[in-house]
């Protein structure tokens, strides 16, 4: 009796030591700084508390602890969070700090289609701000614009931050802006090796687009823009006559080339540029 007792004492501190090493070698977790005009490290975990150093906007921080509890901050919610930065130990807002993305060159053209999701994500993340417009147009401004810092860099990123900025939640505005983009169906793809950081993905998507002449060009200039195969003007005059503009609405289908020169960032890769060009369309009542 008293040898298996041994035995199973012996078993249960192997197990137990096995377990602290486990524990020893555990992967610490790195997040990446999302707040724009940087994130305060402070001495405790409290808005008032003494300041330590700032860390700049996309800068990279190992993560030693976090506080149980989430808080909110200027409209933001999130934990305490100790963190380890260029020497430092200290407090910062995890309400302002992102997971670390690696992106392949498909996941980050996916994302860039599903955008339309992700800022209709933001709209109900953000809901209950509808009351203070100005709080609430930019929290969701300023967190479509980080998903896009995710995907994209260079003129590309400025493009779409310059779109965002420019735009307000409460208008239709982005639903022009995303309307497209989340009807886009890739028929085929074509990869070519420019570097070993760098090369293009050429893409022949399918678009639905809907359009409403009120808010549009005249049909000559949709037909030029577009490459309209399917009707005239003698036809298109035909089916809106006795039509307001205001209540005249159609779909334009498309057949487009898109080109994504992408670029490889420490070890994620990126949107640099998109080159569309159209091949042909149909318009459809």
């Amino acid at each position: 009796m008293k040898k298996i007792s041994i035995l199973i004492l012996s078993a249960a501190l192997a197990i137990a030591i096995t377990g602290c090493g486990k524990k020893e070698i555990e992967a610490k977790k790195t997040l990446i700084v999302k707040a724009q005009s940087g994130l305060v490290m402070r001495q405790a975990p409290d808005t008032g508390s003494a300041k330590v150093s700032l860390i700049p906007y996309g800068e990279e921080v190992e993560v030693i602890e976090e506080q149980g509890s989430n808080v909110e901050i200027s409209g933001v919610s999130g934990k305490w969070t100790k963190v380890a930065w260029k020497g430092n130990s200290a407090w910062v807002f995890g309400g302002f700090l992102k997971e670390k993305e690696i992106n392949s060159p498909d996941s980050a053209i996916d994302r860039y289609y599903r955008m339309g999701n992700t800022l209709q994500e933001l709209v109900k993340q953000y809901e209950k701000f509808q009351d203070d417009q100005v709080k609430y147009d930019k929290l969701v401004k300023t967190e479509l614009i980080e998903n896009y810092k995710s995907i994209m860099t260079g003129p590309e990123l400025k493009v779409w931050t310059g779109a965002v900025n420019e735009g307000s939640v409460f208008s239709g505005y982005f639903a022009q802006i995303y309307s497209g983009l989340s009807n886009t169906e890739i028929v085929s793809r074509k990869e070519e090796k420019i570097k070993d950081d760098e090369l293009k993905i050429i893409a022949i998507v399918k678009e639905e687009e809907p359009y409403n002449l009120e808010f549009s060009p005249d049909l000559k200039t949709i037909v030029k823009t577009y490459n309209v195969k399917n009707i005239t003007q003698a036809d298109f005059d035909k089916k809106i006559a006795g039509i307001d503009d205001t209540e005249l609405q159609f779909t334009i289908k498309t057949n487009a080339e898109q080109t994504f020169s992408m670029v490889l960032i420490k070890g994620s890769w990126y949107i640099k540029k998109i080159d569309r060009k159209v091949i042909d369309s149909e318009i459809v009542f």
